[in-house]
């Protein structure tokens, strides 16, 4: 199997071949679309803004790092994870995750009992997100959180 769909790009015709279900008439249907320049460009736009990007890496089976360079903070009362649960699997995604809200936090994930968290992420203008939020923001990026 191919491991992204950046790599699909790459395949000669007889490369195509090997794949099952993928015939002849498939193969030149995939080498004549991405020969279009404007083809190229939308699979890029959309790989660029994390679109057609796997969640695993197949080899290795790690998660991807889909939240490098975003900081969260967690606080109040989560339903159905503990707080740790949740700042260990942001982690496990690449996050950085810090105890207090700051000018470069990205996000706070906040249940009931947000308390003084909550309103200095509101005066900063973080974005706050509730458990319902941030499973919606990690599907987004290919993410299960169950």
């Amino acid at each position: 199997s191919t491991g992204s769909f950046h790599d699909l790009i790459k395949l000669s015709k007889e490369e195509l071949l090997k794949i099952p279900a993928v015939g002849d008439k498939i193969a030149q249907s995939i080498l004549d679309y991405f020969a279009d320049h404007e083809n190229q460009k939308l699979v890029e736009d959309l790989l660029a803004h994390g679109l057609l990007a796997p969640t695993t890496n197949e080899e290795t089976g790690e998660q991807e790092r889909v939240l490098e360079g975003l900081t969260f903070v967690v606080t109040g009362r989560l339903e159905g994870f503990t707080r740790s649960a949740i700042e260990d699997f942001l982690r496990t995604l690449g996050a950085s995750v810090t105890s207090s809200v700051s000018k470069q936090t990205s996000f706070l994930v906040a249940g009931p009992g947000g308390g003084s968290k909550l309103t200095k992420a509101n005066e900063l203008g973080v974005p706050v997100l509730s458990e319902t939020d941030l499973k919606e923001f990690l599907a987004e990026r290919g993410v299960r959180l169950d």
